[in-house]
């Protein structure tokens, strides 16, 4: 039982020290995933409700994702969408029916 508990904890060791190299590897990347998800949310749901005139319950459901958000806004009046999902606020607003809908500038 010990020599078990002994391997477990030194294979969770490892695993760990592998996994810390990966994310110090990759942090560029890393670092940059939770806009995505607010990204991601916020252009679909434009799209869906000012390119496509689908309705905001049908919209929410075709942008949905894995990760929940926190918040969403729609400005008609504006003709944008913002959300705050993972702590980061990101919001993509209509240019036209051609164009479709673009995200703002994000400077962290």
């Amino acid at each position: 039982m010990k020599k078990t508990l002994k391997w477990g904890g030194r294979t969770l060791l490892v695993g760990c020290l592998v996994l810390g190299l990966y994310v110090g590897a990759n942090w560029y990347h890393v670092k940059h995933f939770p806009s995505i998800i607010s990204s991601f949310y916020a252009k679909m749901m434009c799209s869906c409700l000012f390119v496509h005139k689908q309705d905001e319950i049908s919209c929410h459901n075709f942008a949905r994702q894995y990760v929940p958000i926190q918040k969403a806004t729609v400005s008609v009046k504006d003709k944008s969408v913002t959300v705050k999902g993972l702590w980061r606020t990101n919001t993509a607003s209509f240019v036209n029916q051609r164009a479709g809908c673009k995200l703002q500038t994000y400077h962290p």
